[in-house]
């Protein structure tokens, strides 16, 4: 059975509109990176909206792929949008974007489930011993 369509895209002019469906969660994660690989390549532009209020789930892969996406397409100079994210989605996007920080350009960081928990664990660790 082919995976749910979890994205969708259309040009008009300089800008990729891409509208998200569904759950962004670690059991859809394999199919939507596909698919957004499948999306993004093709299209060139100077900017990208991302219409997230389709999203009905979101856990963090859902959040880490959102933000490799926008990390991504700014390290190839597309600026991009993000639209329509449930409050209760944004908190956990926000706290994501506060542990991996601003990279490099052109950098592409590699997600590890092991990573995040150490990153956090260490904070937990640091912030009591403060």
């Amino acid at each position: 059975m082919p995976p749910e369509l979890r994205l969708t895209a259309s040009v008009a002019g300089e800008c990729v509109n891409l509208v998200a469906l569904g759950q962004w969660t670690a059991e859809t994660a394999g199919d939507i990176e596909r698919q957004l690989s499948a999306t993004i390549t093709p299209h060139k532009s100077a900017r990208m909206v991302f219409d997230a209020k389709g999203i009905t789930a979101f856990d963090t892969f859902g959040a880490w792929l959102v933000e490799r996406l926008v990390r991504d397409s700014k390290a190839v100079g597309i600026d991009v949008e993000i639209l329509g994210l449930a409050p209760q989605f944004k908190g956990l996007l926000g706290k994501l974007q506060r542990f991996t920080g601003p990279s490099a350009v052109g950098e592409r960081l590699t997600f590890s489930v092991g990573q995040i928990f150490e990153t956090v664990g260490r904070s937990s660790l640091d912030r009591l011993a403060n």
